[in-house]
């Protein structure tokens, strides 16, 4: 239950509170919760203090333990809870890592950014929003070297950028809390040293290292259902993709910096003109527009980096080595071998008005093989089964330049052995030619000794008969 104290009464009794400890509180007023009253603990009533309440502080014999008065949400877990504003999540954990405050244009507001941990080994960035930067964050940031243990109250979850936490109005930040789960957390922060340092070198937070896990069943739905509700900003789906419009590119190049596009040619010196500096050359980055389809519906999703390198198991880099060596991508052989695979696809939705339209863009946040994937004829290697997608896309496209090899050995074969009839025919011709000029070139006395040869050979037949 969750109490409330008004106006003048607040300075009063907030002397008298402390935190974490046990009262005797008598002559309260207790009322439900309305459904515009912020909801602050599970139970929908809320009690009223003011100066006419009787509070008495507990012995402490008499304390109260608090170790279960947390429901405590694991960082597994949170993706369930990810761009929905009705569910909110209590984490205990600890901050590793602080990031420079820093100022978001599109909201107009400052946050600051922090690496949290716990014993699940899934870190994660918390993001704390200017309401918290003039107690939280110093403290935070005089002592993350200490890696402080904190409990995060009512925190939204988010998939802006990977999956994140952040803080919401009534959200609230607790140091230290004396549980027993606290306790565990930091013994097994002073033996797990060699870990955190490798989350924060290794940027394990950063959305392209976070791992993610299988979706619940429950949490999947179908693509007809998507179509027929609105503001569903995250939900899974499991379906098929083909690439739509396979004649374009599946890359494209971008400042290093901020990922924007550029024009400028791959290797070569650049400058931004949207985080002003200097790159040596523009770096190549997946993306590509994708129909997904499960037989119910279909919807069209962008995929890009680390989803469309997985599901075409190559980089932009890799892209660009094939164009140059004459071996390019081909989207038509992948269409048809991926429309044998399903895979899970987890899809965040973001909506603009221009001109008084409406447009919807849906994103592809996470991609996973779907279960069943397993107990097909395919073997899937790597880390999904689009490897096999793209192996024997590869192999097709290896095949179908043996034959074209094959056929251009057949064919230079019959062009030189027609060459080579034509020469030994050439040859026959001028050497008859050669004869009948070397017959019409001897001397008359010898073409008669010649023709009298043959008569006298047949006379000499004649006389035997």
């Amino acid at each position: 239950m969750q109490g409330i104290i008004y106006d003048q009464d607040v300075e009063q009794l907030d002397k008298l509170l402390q935190l974490y400890k046990t009262y005797y509180i008598g002559n309260a007023k207790i009322k439900e919760i309305t459904s515009n009253a912020p909801i602050f603990a599970s139970a929908k009533y809320q009690m009223l203090l003011n100066r006419s309440t009787n509070i008495r502080l507990a012995s402490e014999e008499e304390q109260l333990p608090i170790n279960h008065a947390y429901q405590l949400t694991p960082f597994a877990q949170c993706p369930a809870f990810a761009d929905v504003s009705t569910k909110q999540i209590n984490l205990l954990c600890s901050v590793v890592h602080v990031f420079p405050p820093r100022f978001v244009e599109k909201t107009k507001r400052n946050l600051q950014e922090f690496v949290i941990v716990n014993e699940e080994r899934k870190p994660l960035i918390l993001t704390l929003w200017e309401e918290f930067l003039q107690t939280e964050t110093p403290f935070l940031t005089q002592n993350v070297h200490t890696f402080p243990v904190i409990l995060g109250m009512r925190l939204s979850v988010n998939t802006f950028y990977g999956l994140s936490i952040g803080t919401v109005p009534n959200s609230t930040i607790l140091f230290d809390p004396p549980i027993q789960r606290s306790d565990l957390l930091k013994r097994w922060l002073q033996t797990n040293q060699e870990y955190i340092e490798a989350v924060v070198s290794q940027k394990l937070y950063d959305k392209e290292n976070q791992e993610i896990d299988q979706p619940f069943s429950s949490h999947i739905r179908k693509i007809s259902q998507i179509l027929s509700l609105h503001e569903v900003k995250s939900f899974w789906i499991k379906a098929k993709i083909r690439i739509k419009n396979p004649e374009d590119s599946v890359y494209f190049l971008a400042c290093p910096g901020c990922s924007k596009s550029c024009g400028a040619a791959y290797k070569y010196e650049f400058s931004c003109f949207y985080c002003n500096h200097d790159f040596p050359s523009p770096k190549p980055l997946l993306q590509f527009q994708a129909e997904l389809f499960d037989g119910t519906g279909n919807l069209t999703a962008f995929i890009e980096n680390k989803e469309a390198s997985m599901l075409l198991c190559a980089s932009g880099e890799d892209m660009i080595e094939a164009e140059e060596n004459r071996t390019p991508f081909t989207p038509e052989i992948f269409n048809e071998k991926s429309k044998e695979l399903p895979f899970l696809f987890q899809l965040r939705t973001s909506w603009s008005k221009t001109r008084g339209k409406t447009f919807v863009r849906n994103t592809v946040i996470a991609c996973l093989p779907a279960a069943e994937s397993s107990s097909t004829s395919h073997s899937y290697e790597h880390k999904s089964s689009a490897s096999k997608v793209l192996r024997l896309t590869q192999d097709d496209v290896a095949a179908a330049e043996s034959q074209e090899n094959v056929a251009a050995a057949e064919s230079q074969e019959n062009v030189a052995a027609a060459e080579s009839q034509e020469s030994s025919s050439a040859i026959q011709e001028e050497h008859c030619e050669t004869d009948l000029r070397a017959q019409q070139c001897k001397p008359p006395g010898k073409r008669k000794l010649a023709h009298e040869e043959v008569l006298h050979e047949s006379t000499k037949y004649m006389k035997q008969d």
